[in-house]
């Protein structure tokens, strides 16, 4: 095998023992944005030339983001569980259930993913807040309509809905961290679509059970106990 193929996910994490075992590898191709699950020192340590398909799903994932961000202001689980048991009680789903017109949404990361979301927003009449390192280009911005938050602390506790667009760095794992989130809106929604090491499991899952956070889509395929928990957390 001279190119491996891989997607930034669990299980098909390109370990040192991996590589070794690969004697004949040139080529480590990732079929997505981000190559932190492979052995970057590993691979360079063995000669290996690791790329990317830059941009090959930022639709799918904006679209995705976009899905569930409605998944969760709509109530749309419990409401699915109730059907699939035979069951539907409409004042109990609307109770919890929310347009997302009018809402404060931010995302952290206004790259790609993140620009694409905000332009899938706008017709949805929302108030339109990112944080990046850098402001994207001031005619996009206007014509999308969405403002710049150069703190991020700031930007938090303006938000209905928060979405994690940012890549995972060392700077960026455990970003949010049990302090920050608690700096967010009480009933909060939070999609994290980028990588799960940038939350701490155990923060999000507790400020879930608190109702801190109404809802969460948050995939950390390390803390499998906690990802159902979170993953599935309903809207209160």
């Amino acid at each position: 095998m001279h190119v491996l193929i891989t997607t930034p996910f669990h299980p098909a994490y390109v370990t040192a023992e991996r590589i070794k075992k690969a004697k004949n590898l040139e080529l480590l191709l990732t079929a997505g944005i981000g190559s932190d699950h492979i052995d970057l020192p590993a691979a360079a340590a063995a000669g290996l030339t690791v790329a990317e398909v830059t941009g090959s799903n930022t639709v799918s994932v904006a679209e995705d983001e976009l899905l569930r961000i409605l998944i969760l202001l709509r109530n749309f689980l419990p409401g699915y569980q109730q059907v699939v048991q035979g069951e539907w009680n409409v004042a109990g789903i609307a109770h919890g259930a929310y347009d997302l017109e009018g809402k404060t949404v931010g995302t952290v990361g206004a790259g790609r993913i993140g620009r694409l979301l905000l332009q899938r927003l706008k017709p949805f009449n929302c108030n339109l807040l990112y944080h990046d390192r850098l402001q994207i280009d001031l005619e996009l911005e206007k014509e999308i309509g969405a403002k710049f938050e150069e703190d991020l602390d700031a930007m938090l506790p303006k938000c209905d809905v928060i979405v994690i667009n940012t890549p995972l760095t060392e700077k960026t794992r455990g970003m949010f961290n049990k302090e920050r989130i608690a700096k967010m809106k009480k009933g909060v929604i939070v999609v994290n679509n980028a990588r799960g090491a940038i939350m701490d499991a155990r923060a999000v899952a507790d400020a879930c059970s608190s109702g801190h956070i109404a809802g969460t889509y948050y995939v950390n395929m390390f803390s499998l106990s906690l990802y159902t928990t979170v993953l599935l957390h309903k809207l209160v």
